[in-house]
């Protein structure tokens, strides 16, 4: 009968602690591309908003980092408690309209609007925006549809992190962007001389 009564004690005496003190819920942590300040500090001139349009499909465009391991590139997983602050198309929209201003390319596109050229004449898609886990080593994956004056280019860049932390991986997602960025500039100071040139 005393064993039962200490063994009755123990257990209400864990059960009390385990109400006192409940399991710790995991913090959420939220991210943006690292040089948003930056680039709009830098911008040049005013690009219209109409002129960029950015779309995800599918889970592409919700607010959760995804990731996927380098040896299984079919499968895509997303992360629970790491989020982007925006949702991926409206993040890159910003981004795309602070670069293009910066690299002064803007002036130019408000200049095609007024020659009856479509309200949004840069159409940009999500194809690939994950983190990638190789081993003891972190990297992005990214790919990005452009529509431009009705010709269609698929720019893609990778990325290291500089260690294996989120926020290096956030560094190595605006350093793959930048790529990106550049890339579709270059092709669109290509297609703006042939215009020039009357091709």
């Amino acid at each position: 009968m005393r064993y039962r009564f200490v063994l009755y004690f123990c257990l209400l005496f864990t059960l009390n602690a385990c109400s006192l003190s409940p399991a710790k819920v995991p913090e959420e942590h939220f991210y943006r591309l690292s040089n948003m300040a930056e680039l709009k500090t830098h911008a040049k001139s005013f690009l219209t908003s109409e002129l960029v349009n950015v779309k995800a499909n599918g889970i592409y465009n919700e607010r959760a980092i995804l990731y996927r391991y380098a040896n299984k590139p079919l499968e895509i997983h997303r992360y629970n408690y790491h989020f982007w602050l925006q949702s991926p198309a409206q993040m890159l929209k910003n981004y795309m309209q602070l670069y293009l201003q910066t690299a002064e390319i803007s002036t130019r596109l408000n200049s095609l609007i007024s020659k009856n050229m479509p309200d949004s004449i840069i159409q940009a898609e999500i194809m690939q925006f994950e983190r990638v886990l190789d081993k003891n080593q972190a990297g992005v994956d990214v790919a990005i549809k452009f529509t431009f004056a009705g010709h269609v280019n698929i720019y893609t860049a990778q990325a290291e992190a500089k260690g294996n932390s989120m926020y290096a991986t956030i560094n190595a997602f605006n350093k793959a962007l930048s790529q990106v960025m550049d890339a579709f500039v270059v092709g669109m100071a290509r297609h703006n001389k042939k215009l020039s040139n009357g091709q």
